[in-house]
């Protein structure tokens, strides 16, 4: 019975934590008019990181476009766009924090 009891309990603890897991919270950039902008936008790609990597390695280091776009494995007019702050140049207005249900 004890048993019973303790294997019950380990299967509602394990649910639970699976629940849990699968609920996550993040935290999404908002632009001034509320949209999602840069790395938390639904249809990017590339993550803030390596964009900032590509203006350091063009502006400080003077690597061009179709270098910086084999290095990166991509398309040499998203590294110009990316360089020339034509795309992701906008910086947060606020944060919203999001529940994923996984």
């Amino acid at each position: 019975m004890q048993l019973t009891k303790v294997l019950q309990g380990v299967l509602i603890s394990s649910h639970i934590l699976m629940h849990n897991a699968r609920m996550q919270a993040t935290l999404v950039a908002l632009n001034e008019r509320g949209l999602r902008i840069g790395a938390t936008h639904h249809n990017a790609k590339v993550p803030d990181e390596i964009v900032n990597q590509i203006r350091d390695l063009h502006e400080d280091h003077g690597i061009g476009y179709r270098r910086l776009a084999r290095m990166f494995n991509l398309k040499r007019a998203f590294i110009q766009k990316v360089c020339t702050y034509r795309i992701r140049a906008q910086v947060p207005a606020s944060w919203k924090r999001i529940t994923n249900a996984a």
